[in-house]
């Protein structure tokens, strides 16, 4: 599209095109990316349908960011296009 990068997804809406300088986007971290801790324990048990213990463990990491840009009007979008027939 006028030698505009193109990332495609299977799960886009096909009728709508986005145009995102990602230059002018950033993340501000409140919180850095660890283990989900309750007092020291950073692996819980999983429990069954019946309620019982499963033989298995699971972690979660936690994490807090928001996403920004410093320059909304950089990006565009189209939106309502026709889809293409057998799409």
């Amino acid at each position: 599209m006028s030698g505009v990068p193109i990332k495609s997804s299977i799960s886009a809406d096909q009728t709508r095109v986005d145009f995102l300088d990602l230059s002018h986007w950033g993340r501000a971290v409140m919180k850095d990316i660890d283990y989900f801790e309750v007092g020291d324990q950073t692996v819980f048990p999983i429990y069954g349908t019946s309620g019982g213990l499963s033989a298995a463990f699971i972690f979660y990491f936690d994490t807090g960011f928001q996403v920004f840009s410093d320059s909304p009007r950089s990006g565009a979008y189209i939106d309502g296009l026709a889809r293409p027939i057998g799409y």
